[in-house]
């Protein structure tokens, strides 16, 4: 975990959390609350530098070996470019579901989606919304994780294939989901966190920027003191933990930052940006902020498809 992530490592420093930034006072529901953090943040603390893509230790037992596990990663690889999204992304699971949009077929335009925000914005909300618009494949290594095996039956198995998952979807050789897109032409949907510009600049922007590619930047604003509070009950629903500690301190509001950088910096690469804040309650719909060149990109959000 990143040094500039405040440790919530004893009862006192989570109760703290608990108390100012996750803004809960019920006794009850504070004690809960600090046992569920307590055993979130101590299992990522112990396999901080650990991941199944390395470490034959931390794979399941039917995918440790390297044939096996080469099997299994292209396997997945193929359920993502070649099956429909579910209607529910938690319905994702190895042998169900992939990332072609739920509407319409896949377009081979050169268009591509970046969307940035805090872990649980709504970005998947955003993300299905423009995929099933726009005829686009979803780069979202959340999908690949929900197909590692290790993700449902390891403590914290977000995190122990956190790597893993993202190398099928953006750098394995000789296949991954990027790649593959790349290669056909297809228009993509790229959801990040985007607290990097120079990151997101060099990995993805600049690559898809000299193929051809226009490029459309979103971004999803949402406070970090809110983020952090739906991400936490998010982890009470699915037991899936994400450091809150790094939501909070970490990535904090560096995507809004990120999104006017971009905007300043690197504007000639992109063809449109949008800006909304997800700042509403459950179920409404999300407030536009500002756009440029991105008209119908904010109907697709705002109006479904």
């Amino acid at each position: 975990m990143s040094s500039c992530a405040r440790p919530l490592a004893t009862d006192e420093q989570i109760e703290e959390f608990v108390h100012s930034i996750l803004d809960i006072k019920d006794s009850e529901d504070k004690r809960n609350a600090i046992n569920l953090i307590y055993r979130g943040e101590s299992r990522i603390t112990e396999l901080s530098e650990m991941h199944t893509f390395l470490f034959p230790t931390f794979r399941d037992s039917q995918y440790k070996i390297v044939t096996q596990r080469e099997k299994l990663r292209k396997g997945i690889y193929e359920e993502l470019i070649g099956e429909m999204r579910p209607e529910d992304d938690e319905d994702i699971r190895l042998g169900n579901g992939g990332a072609l949009p739920r509407i319409g077929s896949l377009k081979k335009e050169k268009k591509a989606y970046i969307i940035i925000g805090p872990p649980a914005s709504g970005k998947s909300f955003f993300s299905n919304r423009i995929s099933d618009t726009f005829g686009a494949m979803i780069l979202d290594s959340d999908y690949a994780k929900r197909k590692l095996p290790e993700f449902y039956n390891k403590d914290n198995g977000a995190s122990l294939v956190h790597e893993e998952s993202s190398q099928i979807v953006f750098k394995y050789p000789p296949y991954n989901v990027l790649t593959h897109c790349l290669r056909e032409e297809y228009n993509i949907v790229v959801p990040k966190i985007g607290n990097s510009v120079q990151g997101l600049f060099e990995d993805i922007v600049q690559p898809l920027y000299e193929l051809g590619y226009a490029i459309y930047l979103v971004l999803i604003e949402l406070d970090r003191f809110k983020a952090t509070q739906r991400a936490f009950n998010r982890y009470v629903t699915t037991k899936r933990y994400v450091s809150l500690a790094m939501i909070f301190d970490v990535f904090s509001n560096d995507p809004i930052l990120s999104y006017y950088r971009f905007v300043e910096r690197y504007g000639k690469y992109f063809s449109g940006f949008c800006h909304f804040s997800n700042d509403v309650k459950k179920g409404d719909p999300p407030i536009l902020v500002e756009k440029n060149g991105a008209d119908d990109i904010v109907l697709a959000v705002l109006k479904g498809v």
